[in-house]
């Protein structure tokens, strides 16, 4: 799943950047042989300095690649809907994006809460998200409908020739 390719991509930056820090205590011992006494006080001021850099790149690193991915997937999209989501103050805004992959990302963008789900497919002109989002579509006069638990969803956008592809293949 995308999500967990995310995670995995942060798991792995902070795996390197967890090296490079402890490759980093090697700088006050090369000042120390280069210099001496002036090398090591050196490196012991350099050493934390370069474990600061390191941190804050993986840190705008793994979060610029987040950003991307999740843009990806918001591009891939061939229905993208719009609904309330329930919370404990009220209601949140919530967007369902269906990808030709069969996956549903879903998101919550005030609460920062992102989520996959599967895509399955009913009949020939029927989709479904979680037994509670159903689309219909009408791909000869591009309509379509969208309902979440019986209530109708707004459908923000739909890509009708990605979804040509996606219904004309899994015939």
């Amino acid at each position: 799943m995308a999500i967990d390719n995310i995670y995995n991509f942060g798991i792995a930056v902070i795996i390197i950047a967890m090296i490079l820090i402890i490759a980093s205590l090697a700088i006050p011992f090369a000042g120390f042989l280069y210099k001496r006494w002036k090398g090591l006080a050196l490196g012991c001021v350099l050493q934390p300095v370069s474990c600061f850099i390191i941190v804050v790149a993986a840190v705008f690193i793994s979060e610029a690649y987040s950003d991307r991915q999740e843009e990806n997937m918001r591009r891939q999209a061939m229905v993208t809907l719009k609904g309330e989501e329930p919370d404990s103050v009220g209601y949140q805004t919530a967007y369902w994006y269906l990808k030709p992959d069969e996956e549903c990302y879903f998101e919550i963008p005030d609460k920062d809460e992102d989520k996959i789900f599967d895509v399955v497919r009913l009949d020939s002109v029927t989709l479904t998200v979680e037994d509670r989002i159903v689309v219909t579509l009408d791909t000869c006069q591009q309509k379509a409908t969208a309902t979440d638990w019986g209530k109708p969803v707004e459908i923000v956008g739909i890509n009708w020739d990605a979804l040509k592809a996606y219904l004309g293949k899994n015939k």
